[in-house]
């Protein structure tokens, strides 16, 4: 999809402070790169913990943004909040997204 650059490349060599839109874009990213769109699925704690990991601040903030990503419907969850997926009907922004701001 897009080389690895810019705040992704960042992100995988240490723990850096990004703003809330910049966590969203990664959060899309990572989704993205999966292929997890509609009823494709992956468990939200395991992309938390995997973005707290490169972060200098703790999962709660993570899982806020994620879930303010849901009620904008973005972001699509299942069994209870369990596993997330990425709204396919809003592919245009977020690809958008990413490509402002991580690229």
């Amino acid at each position: 999809m897009y080389p690895y650059k810019g705040i992704i490349s960042e992100l995988l060599w240490g723990k850096k402070d990004l703003t809330d839109r910049q966590i969203e874009a990664t959060i899309f990213d990572k989704l993205a790169r999966k292929g997890m769109w509609g009823n494709v699925y992956r468990p939200a704690e395991s992309m938390a913990k995997w973005i707290t990991n490169r972060l200098r601040r703790n999962g709660k903030r993570v899982e806020s943004i994620m879930h303010g990503l849901e009620k904008k419907g973005l972001l699509l969850f299942k069994k209870s909040g369990m596993v997330v997926s990425l709204n396919p009907r809003k592919k245009e922004d977020i690809l958008k997204t990413i490509e402002d701001e991580l690229y």
